[in-house]
């Protein structure tokens, strides 16, 4: 740490310099009297991409060692920085698609080797993230296409349907340049859920029946996910996903509104859940008609309030918030319809049907 507060302080470049060799010399020390090879020669790697971008041949053997020593042990950081300098010999073209391909599984097979249910739920987080930047640096670098993944696997995996391994190597590869359309996809998704229940793989499943319009099979997935989660904001996804199915296409207004109800209780700053169930209830009017008009009507008040509470909540979605308000307002009752109801401006009314929600009553302009 003093020499990296140094080398950060300092302008003097030939200062800088000496001060980074002097940084790698320690780590060869630190393996000289205190062993962890495997580890120190990760942690320079990380050092000589940060001070030394531009050696990516020297970059790429500290790593390749330090990943051969370490395997399963590997940090998170040292596999997504050896892939990240892969992906930089690729582009100089110092190596073949089929190397970064299977450089990318090999540190995705690592993640998973690390990623066991006795794992902390700190290094679990990691763990994750570090296969989603993985999967996220495969994708820029535009190395494959969904054609290719079908054309090079479909048929080793139509001998060997059961071959979890090869299933999750498909998954991962069709996952990263987005290719969860196809029914390859769909198939080592199942195997690798039938062998490891998980939410994500689960999640996977019901944004591939969505694609394919599947709904109700969506809706189990999505369902099976929540379930699986441990992960509060994680489960908020699900069930906003859950209610826009429900709502969307299934037409369940009731349910919709319970799901994102979920949602918010588990991500109460989530503006965009807010305005997803002022839009249930203003697609909801008809199923509460028996009603009368006049509650339809504050139906519209209901769905005000939510888009001014997803603006409280989240600036972020201020704009589409305010838009969502003026529209919607428009439907209010007029000052006339409130009279001749018995109620004044300003009046609580709590609106029956199945939303049983009380709100303030308003009067368009």
């Amino acid at each position: 740490d003093l020499y990296k507060n140094k080398i950060t302080k300092t302008d003097d470049l030939q200062k800088k310099a000496a001060y980074v060799d002097t940084l790698l010399r320690l780590y060869d020390e630190r393996i000289l009297y205190f062993a962890e090879k495997g580890f120190v020669l990760g942690r320079k790697a990380l050092d000589l991409q940060k001070y030394k971008k531009m050696e990516i041949t020297m970059i790429d053997s500290l790593f390749e060692e330090s990943v051969r020593l370490q395997k399963q042990k590997s940090e998170p950081a040292v596999l997504v920085y050896f892939f990240k300098n892969k992906r930089k010999l690729y582009e100089a073209k110092r190596c073949t698609q089929a190397d970064l391909l299977e450089n990318y599984l090999r540190a995705r097979r690592l993640i998973d080797l690390q990623t066991t249910e006795t794992v902390p739920a700190d290094d679990l987080k990691q763990l994750k993230n570090a296969a989603l930047i993985l999967q996220k640096d495969l994708s820029r670098s535009k190395v494959t296409s969904c054609f290719e993944i079908e054309e090079n696997y479909s048929e080793s995996f139509l001998k060997d349907p059961r071959n979890i391994n090869l299933a999750k190597e498909i998954n991962y590869l069709q996952k990263a340049i987005n290719c969860v359309s196809s029914n390859l996809f769909l198939q080592t998704s199942f195997l690798i859920f039938e062998n490891k229940p998980m939410a994500e793989i689960a999640y996977d499943v019901a944004k591939y029946y969505i694609e394919q319009e599947s709904y109700e099979q969506a809706s189990i997935y999505l369902l099976k996910a929540v379930e699986l989660s441990n992960d509060n904001r994680q489960k908020s996804v699900y069930y906003y996903n859950l209610a826009v199915v429900t709502y969307t296409y299934l037409n369940d207004y009731s349910q919709a509104s319970s799901y994102i109800e979920r949602a918010i209780e588990r991500r109460p700053n989530w503006g965009k859940a807010y305005l997803l169930k002022g839009k249930i209830y203003t697609a909801a009017l008809q199923t509460c008609k028996q009603e009368g008009n006049f509650t339809q009507q504050l139906m519209y008040c209901l769905a005000v309030d939510m888009f001014e509470k997803a603006k409280q909540v989240d600036p972020k979605v201020t704009n589409k918030a305010e838009e969502l308000m003026r529209y919607y307002s428009a439907y209010f009752p007029s000052k006339e319809d409130v009279f001749f109801q018995g109620y004044k401006i300003g009046d609580t009314y709590k609106i029956p049907c199945w939303i049983n929600q009380t709100i303030t009553i308003r009067a368009k302009e």
